[in-house]
């Protein structure tokens, strides 16, 4: 009795994980079936796939604190992370600057992880006195800058929900993001083409102190898929859409 006893409760167990399985099996086929394209035409840096292509080199131990913006979405959508505390992000609470200070805090709490901050032109400017931090205690966070000179999040919701009424989004005069760093005692490089994308990851992971790579992406590109303002994700919108 007590044997036939046991295995009944074993199969009770069982049985939540088995209806969970098939769940999963679903869920593979359609990852597998909506697997994003990296192939994206032209020869310009393209953020979606630079983002993996770090991802895949950081291994297991990378940590990303984004700050906020497109960058901010790409990395959620094309960065992988083994564990959830390795991705440091503030939401939708919409803070910009939270990237940089964020990266110092993993890396002074974890110093052999790898940590790197994935950053807009326009979100560095609001903390970026903070390269001094780095360059002071010798913290070694790498910096990853997207630079589609522009508000690129906002540029993107006013063209696609205000009839392109575009409103304090262009920074065309941003500063050179190189020399700014190099001001701060802080190593740094420029990428512009698709080619040098993962000479350029390589450079900046392998970096024993603290670094910062300017990549130069386009001013147009958007985030996708989007959901459109009052809306539910049933209703997102794709690039096709537009």
């Amino acid at each position: 009795v007590a044997i036939v006893g046991n295995l009944g409760a074993s199969l009770d167990a069982l049985e939540p994980t088995m209806q969970i399985d098939s769940w999963r099996d679903s869920c593979s086929t359609h990852k597998s079936e909506t697997a994003w394209d990296y192939n994206a035409p032209g020869d310009g840096i393209y953020a979606p796939a630079m983002l993996a292509q770090l991802s895949e080199a950081g291994g297991e131990d990378l940590v990303v604190a984004c700050d906020v913006g497109q960058h901010q979405m790409w990395v959620a959508q094309h960065c992988h992370f083994a564990r959830p505390e390795q991705h440091l992000t503030s939401g939708a609470l919409g803070t910009m600057g939270f990237g940089l200070p964020a990266a110092i805090g993993a890396k002074l709490a974890n110093p052999d992880a790898t940590v790197v901050c994935v950053s807009g032109d326009g979100s560095i400017m609001m903390n970026i006195q903070e390269l001094a931090t780095l360059n002071r205690y010798g913290i070694a966070v790498k910096i990853l800058l997207l630079d589609n000179q522009a508000l690129g999040m906002v540029r993107q919701w006013q063209d696609l929900f205000f009839d392109e009424r575009r409103s304090e989004v262009d920074l065309n005069d941003n500063p050179d993001f190189v020399k700014v760093a190099e001001s701060f005692r802080i190593p740094a490089f420029r990428v512009e083409q698709r080619c040098d994308v993962a000479a350029a990851i390589q450079r900046l992971l392998s970096e024993p102190g603290p670094m910062l790579a300017h990549v130069c992406i386009d001013p147009r590109a958007n985030v996708w898929p989007l959901v459109p303002p009052g809306k539910s994700n049933s209703t997102m919108m794709e690039e096709t859409a537009k």
